[in-house]
């Protein structure tokens, strides 16, 4: 995005959110989640 001159990023939140949510997504499609340590 556009940031004003002053601002200086030290972290691309919006891709670690994309992977997290892709990464649960793989589990749950593969059935890898929930596993036996979430299930009560």
């Amino acid at each position: 995005g556009n940031y004003p001159k002053f601002v200086r990023q030290y972290l691309d939140g919006t891709s670690l959110v994309k992977n997290a949510v892709q990464q649960y997504k793989n589990d749950v499609e593969s059935g890898a989640f929930p596993g036996e340590a979430e299930k009560y």
